[in-house]
């Protein structure tokens, strides 16, 4: 059942959990699979209100992996958009900071050289 104003509940298919997000005013159907969850969750469910659960606890960080997902697509590429465990995987954990890159990073001096004799 769809809410009005967000998105779709969360549903096990047997297969996958699907979720949607919103993006740019739009409802972006997405799945995930049960490793990433788990992944995710550092547990084991098996039963799906376990899995749904696990979900739950973890669905602010699954939407910013599957919305920094989507921003990474190429675009006219269309359809779910499947977050697998190497997704989690790739994904900075939580309260990380996040990477800089090559440009952003100062060189460090090597400390000066002390002479013969001195040390």
């Amino acid at each position: 059942m769809e809410q009005p104003n967000g998105p779709a509940r969360p549903r096990w298919d047997g297969n996958r959990i699907l979720f949607e997000v919103i993006a740019g005013g739009e409802r972006v159907p997405c799945a995930i699979s049960r490793a990433a969850v788990q992944g995710l969750s550092e547990r084991r469910c098996f039963k799906t209100p376990e899995l749904l659960q696990c979900f739950a606890a973890a669905r602010a960080r699954i939407e910013k992996i599957a919305l920094d997902k989507l921003g990474a697509r190429p675009a006219g590429v269309c359809g779910t958009l499947n977050i697998w465990e190497d997704d989690i995987e790739d994904a900075a954990p939580p309260g990380a900071p996040a990477a800089k890159t090559a440009a952003e990073t100062k060189p460090v001096a090597p400390p000066p050289a002390i002479p013969p004799g001195e040390a």
